[in-house]
């Protein structure tokens, strides 16, 4: 099947009747391949790197910023590769599943070298044998690598928050949430998008047979219509968001809030409140305080429902329904009615400004029209379209989404309101929350590992290790006296009080 034939220029290979180097100078084409210039902040892709011809002095030639991928995904030429690879070098891996979590993964713990680009190698014709498999992982692989840049100046924004919410966090009593419980049946996750209105009196039908999971800003619309939801989810970092709780949370009802979360956000609901974390940062300080803290990760999405749906997924094998996450609305109405933002819209409207007909109301970002359900234009933009496009590449088939004129297409089925019949011999039953408590004693390590921690970086200005204090910048963006003055900030927020 496979054939090794000698030439002049080495050894070249024949894999099924074709030949996947030069029959006449393998070696020598195979280098001139990947003599190129290398750039900085690039992550190479070599498909099918086979004989690993040049490979040794690609790495070597290989920038400290960058990285390389090589693909093998047939199994017969994977155990070739295997033999010829050099050692496995910090800035490489090999690959012969594809697996976009374990590679997304890889990212995570390279972001400190600021990846910004892709580029496709092929030194043989091992590509021509799965040519859709290795596009469809290049892909992805730029997908993820726009996500990573786009995380990257979401931290270097909200990054003082998130360390500031965190500490806070820990210095009050909080339970962390063991593992995700296991439910029997449905669960609908509700967002504020218009799509909700259409269906707020189904959802207060059916609250008692299925499970419920809203975001934050879906809650005033629901407590308007006494709808109870077992779980109401909270990413947000910022005080604008609490906005969304000026009635308070149902006690009923479980708050799963992200570590960084705006700490207020537990103390104004009285009932039970677990924490989680997002996994958005491979930062050194988070990594610890998900191992003592033994919290559990998330994937970072961006988007608060796009997370439910991943918190929903681990937690029932049943059909997973999503009413009001539609990623598009209409001129003159982004929410639901009841929301927050809808009502500050209507406060800003009168007689003389009317409903606005433009969309500077809803976003400062551009908005463009994107196909609905039923190919109708509605209006969306870039972060909300990202978020829909984000759901669509799920492999799930359970998730399932209402039939709205509100919706972006997001190529789901549609869940079929005579399949509701199925669940309702029996109400749900209640949810079991396995939580463990972070105790005083625990708070007290905690603080003084990261006292020292700061003190030994703020004495000797130690920037090769900047931790948490500048998330999503690099080593050579912050200067040593911003970066000891950010130090004594951070320290001083370890040794507060417990007061606000």
């Amino acid at each position: 099947m496979i054939e090794y034939i000698s030439t002049d220029d080495g050894v070249t290979v024949k894999y099924r009747g074709k030949y996947l180097y030069s029959s006449r100078r393998p070696k020598e084409r195979a280098i001139q391949s990947l003599s190129l210039s290398l750039k900085e902040h690039t992550i190479y892709v070599m498909i099918s790197p086979l004989l690993c011809y040049g490979l040794d002095v690609f790495l070597q030639q290989l920038p400290i910023n960058s990285l390389l991928i090589c693909l093998e995904f047939d199994e017969h030429l994977a155990r070739i590769t295997k033999k010829y690879l050099p050692g496995i070098a910090s800035q490489m891996l090999f690959v012969t599943k594809w697996d976009p979590y374990c590679i997304e993964d890889w990212l995570k713990c390279h972001t400190h070298r600021n990846i910004s680009a892709m580029y496709m190698l092929r030194p043989s014709a091992g590509y021509q044998c799965s040519p859709a498999l290795y596009e469809a992982a290049c892909s992805q692989i730029t997908v993820m690598i726009e996500q990573q840049q786009r995380n990257q100046r979401m931290l270097q924004v909200v990054g003082k928050a998130w360390v500031r919410n965190t500490i806070k966090n820990m210095r009050e009593k909080i339970s962390v949430l063991s593992q995700f419980p296991k439910l029997e049946k449905p669960v609908i996750i509700i967002g504020a998008g218009l799509t909700l209105d259409k269906y707020i009196t189904w959802l207060g039908d059916l609250q008692k047979y299925y499970y419920i999971i809203a975001v934050d800003t879906a809650l005033p619309t629901l407590q308007q219509y006494n709808i109870i939801p077992d779980i109401v989810l909270v990413l947000e970092s910022s005080p604008v968001n609490l906005l969304d709780f000026s009635e308070g949370i149902h006690s009923d009802t479980t708050l799963i809030y992200d570590i960084t979360a705006h700490p207020q956000t537990k103390r104004i609901h009285d009932g039970s409140s677990v924490s989680i974390m997002s996994d958005f940062s491979r930062d050194p300080f988070y990594q610890r305080l998900k191992e003592d803290l033994q919290l559990l990760t998330i994937p970072e999405v961006g988007s608060v429902g796009v997370a439910a749906i991943s918190i929903a997924l681990r937690m029932t094998t049943a059909e997973i329904i999503l009413c009001g996450l539609d990623f598009a609305y209409l001129p003159g109405k982004s929410h639901a009615r009841g929301s927050y933002v809808h009502t500050l819209q209507l406060q800003e409207w009168s007689r003389l400004t009317g409903i606005p007909k433009s969309l500077d109301l809803f976003s400062s970002r551009e908005s463009f029209r994107i196909g609905g359900q039923g190919g109708q234009l509605l209006w969306s933009d870039d972060v909300l379209a990202s978020y829909g496009s984000a759901i669509m590449k799920s492999d799930s088939k359970r998730i399932y989404t209402l039939s709205s004129p509100y919706s972006m297409d997001l190529a789901l089925p549609i869940w079929e309101i005579v399949r509701d019949a199925e669940y309702q011999n029996s109400v749900k039953k209640p949810i079991y929350w396995d939580v463990h408590q972070i105790s005083e004693e625990k708070w007290k390590i905690l603080q003084i590992r990261e006292q020292k921690y700061l003190e030994q970086n703020i004495l000797f200005q130690n920037r090769e290790c900047m931790s948490y204090l500048y998330l999503g910048y690099g080593n050579n963006d912050i200067s040593a006296n911003e970066y000891q003055q950010r130090a004594e900030q951070v320290y001083s927020l370890w040794g507060l009080e417990q007061t606000e």
